[in-house]
């Protein structure tokens, strides 16, 4: 017998309770991944602590939690429902989450709550194209939505631009002729002084192609300055924003150009070449009413309060004088119920 084999026959006479042991699985690598649910209350409890704590996309969630995508999303969904208070954002291409604290809710920009009925629906108004300050506005007839919109107790309105005529005399001196008056500081006053108000109805605004006439001669932003004259109204950005109403993302946009024999084309191509779509998209400038829902939006171009002017009669075109009351129902941070009216005045001068 060789020296290997006697070793190999030696006894290992070592104590067990010395002897190492072979680590058992944790409970975490046994732990199989949860799908198709929601992470219960408890879990729900910790995700609200961790966005608390930092940004957090989906994939975050589902390693932290050992979930699937699907239990990801419907547990942010819930802890959307529950709160509220949870803000989202596209970084690099991902969707993100975060809860900012009570102060740093307050501070955020265009972030509006509005009251909701029994069922949980609320209504906001979107308008556009107020025009103030041409011989061609519908100043009377502005002021008689804003008085229905108090009767239905609707608290938000959103205006997608073009608030003022503006003065685009360079290039087109014709359109001298239809204005009230001239100059900057009488289009402010005016507005500022014939804009309607009601006591609890807040009016959010971006500014349009016609308010940035001002800007392009001297880099004044008139909408900015009539929200710093009233507080009942707020300015929200240069031409396209996004305005956040009860955790729903209302994307209000003024673009440029004509319209298209199509009316709802614009809709269609601004919708399709979106990266990031909002639940509502509300278009401005085309003086047309429309509403479809479109690559998961819904989509809504919002009149005019302005008549039939030359310009308008020269090319064939005629303006659908009245703006749009929204009613929703939103569930699980989507809007479950919708339902669009609108609110018509038949331009005299058309009939």
């Amino acid at each position: 017998m060789t020296k290997s084999q006697k070793k190999s026959k030696r006894v290992n006479k070592t104590p067990k309770s010395k002897r190492s042991k072979v680590a058992k699985p944790t409970q975490k690598a046994k732990l199989k991944i949860r799908r198709g649910g929601i992470l219960n209350e408890s879990d729900l409890r910790k995700l609200e602590k961790l966005l608390k704590s930092k940004k957090a996309t989906y994939q975050d969630i589902q390693d932290t939690f050992s979930i699937d995508y699907r239990t990801a999303l419907n547990s942010v969904n819930e802890l959307k429902k529950n709160n509220g208070k949870l803000k989202e954002e596209y970084y690099e291409g991902k969707k993100q989450f975060w809860m900012p604290t009570t102060q740093e809710w307050e501070h955020l920009e265009n972030q509006y709550t509005v009251p909701t009925d029994k069922d949980g629906k609320f209504k906001f108004a979107l308008l556009s194209c107020t025009h103030m300050g041409s011989n061609y506005e519908m100043n009377e007839e502005l002021h008689d939505f804003y008085d229905i919109l108090d009767k239905e107790n609707v608290k938000l309105a959103l205006h997608a631009g073009d608030v003022f005529e503006g003065i685009k005399g360079s290039s087109r001196k014709r359109q001298l002729t239809e204005l009230k008056f001239y100059g900057y500081q009488k289009f402010l006053d005016y507005g500022a002084k014939n804009y309607p108000k009601k006591k609890d109805i807040k009016t959010v605004m971006i500014s349009g192609n016609h308010d940035n006439f001002f800007w392009d001669e001297n880099g004044a932003d008139i909408v900015q300055e009539l929200a710093n004259r009233r507080e009942d109204i707020d300015y929200a950005g240069f031409e396209m924003a996004d305005v956040h109403v009860n955790g729903l993302r209302i994307r209000l946009h003024h673009p440029g150009g004509g319209g298209a024999y199509a009316r709802t084309y614009k809709l269609q191509r601004y919708l399709n070449e979106m990266q990031d779509k909002p639940d509502i998209y509300a278009m401005g400038h085309y003086h047309v009413n429309a509403y479809m829902h479109y690559c998961g939006t819904h989509a809504f171009m919002l009149g005019t309060f302005k008549g039939l002017d030359p310009f308008l009669a020269r090319i064939g075109k005629f303006p659908d004088v009245g703006a749009w009351i929204v009613e929703v129902l939103v569930e699980e941070g989507k809007i479950k119920e919708i339902s669009p009216k609108w609110v018509d005045y038949p331009d005299v001068k058309k009939r």
